[in-house]
């Protein structure tokens, strides 16, 4: 038996246990669902990530567009694609609003072959998968980024069959 200081009333081990069983209750009964955890996805510029859910969602939410993107590929099959620096979150909800998941999303530039050259206040960003190739990265050169931007436009508008006159 436990016994509450000053006088303030006895309380059985039975009582307590009701009482404690009550509070979980209570608790597990406002969440409605258990507690999603956070999952942390590190995924470089220009890449992808593979998330893998339980259940199909219903609404994808991308808290930053401009960092990440999402798409959903079948019932249970995220694709995240790393867009430009920075971090984001993305929620998954079940068709009756229940978090699937909650992915806590940091996007970082480089990777294995990337190479940056410094030249004055310049910066020039390259691809090395054996040669080295111009690639276009925030932060690059303004003239350099604009050139190589506008050659990589150029080719995909002509891999679509839409040449400038």
């Amino acid at each position: 038996m436990w016994r509450a200081t000053a006088g303030r009333g006895v309380m059985t081990m039975q009582a307590s246990r009701i009482f404690l069983a009550g509070v979980a209750a209570l608790t597990l009964g406002s969440a409605g669902s258990p507690a999603i955890a956070t999952e942390q996805v590190l995924v470089p510029m220009d890449e992808a990530r593979i998330i893998r859910l339980n259940r199909a969602p219903s609404t994808v939410i991308v808290g930053n567009p401009l960092v990440a993107d999402v798409t959903v590929q079948d019932e249970r099959l995220l694709v995240v694609v790393g867009k430009t620096y920075g971090t984001t979150n993305i929620i998954a909800l079940d068709e009756d609003g229940q978090e699937l998941t909650r992915l806590d999303v940091s996007v970082r530039t480089g990777g294995n072959n990337n190479v940056q050259v410094f030249y004055g206040g310049a910066r020039m960003s390259y691809t090395c998968a054996p040669r080295c190739e111009r690639r276009i990265e925030i932060g690059d050169d303004v003239t350099k980024f604009e050139i190589t931007s506008k050659q990589a436009s150029d080719k995909i508008k002509l891999s679509n069959g839409v040449a400038e006159n």
